[in-house]
């Protein structure tokens, strides 16, 4: 599980023999360690070969800000996230707290709660009534915390005030349910939106969902 050594930056090398291996996804490396003395997740952003090295080196630093940008942000509106520690763009690093929790992907596949997804869906409605988007809202991307979700994984998130946006980051939830939880896609997809309209409110909401029926239409027929 543990990646090339020479992908990381060598002083941060150091983290691989100290510290836990959380997570080697297709983006970043996820390394439990202290932090100050706190216990903390070191997410390095790693460079990836088949990128012009000038791009890649962009598109990283780039989603380190937009995440280090959105877990100081959206804490303030409301929406739980993991704290942030320490982030260095140089390195393409966030130093966040660790939460100790689920994923909300696991957590259904073992035991479906709808009130999991009203609530979720509150979150998403505050921050799209904000201006604000996830783009790769799944439940892999939402962590239960002592019985709440925390959003995680904000790399693709955007400033956005477009209705259509706002339903592309639905439509991409959406289809984490239809992929990932079928046998309870409706009943939360139903929870999901009732949470979100009790926030947003009737009208942001019906446009919201027309401008997902024409983003689906135009999916179907490409």
């Amino acid at each position: 599980m543990k990646p090339p050594r020479d992908l990381i930056p060598s002083e941060l090398r150091p983290l691989l023999d100290r510290g836990e291996i959380l997570a080697l996804g297709a983006e970043s490396l996820l390394i439990k360690h202290d932090w100050l003395g706190l216990p903390a997740v070191y997410k390095i952003r790693l460079p990836k070969s088949y990128r012009h090295p000038r791009l890649d080196e962009r598109l990283r630093r780039a989603r380190t800000r937009r995440e280090a940008r959105a877990l100081t942000r959206l804490p303030e509106w409301g929406v739980p996230t993991p704290a942030l520690y320490e982030v260095d763009l140089e390195r393409c690093l966030i130093v966040m707290e660790h939460l100790p929790g689920e994923t909300l992907r696991e957590l259904t596949e073992r035991n479906f709660r709808p009130r999991l997804f009203e609530e979720l869906g509150r979150l998403v409605g505050r921050m799209h009534e904000r201006g604000f988007v996830h783009y790769d809202l799944t439940t892999s991307n939402v962590l239960i915390v002592d019985g709440r979700p925390h959003v995680i994984d904000l790399g693709l998130s955007e400033d956005t005030t477009d209705p259509e946006d706002h339903a592309i980051d639905l439509r991409v939830f959406e289809r984490c349910l239809e992929s990932t939880h079928p046998d309870v896609r409706e009943e939360a997809w139903e929870a999901f939106l009732r949470g979100y309209r009790e926030e947003r409110g009737e009208e942001a909401t019906d446009t919201v969902l027309e401008r997902l029926e024409d983003v689906k239409g135009r999916v179907r027929y490409v």
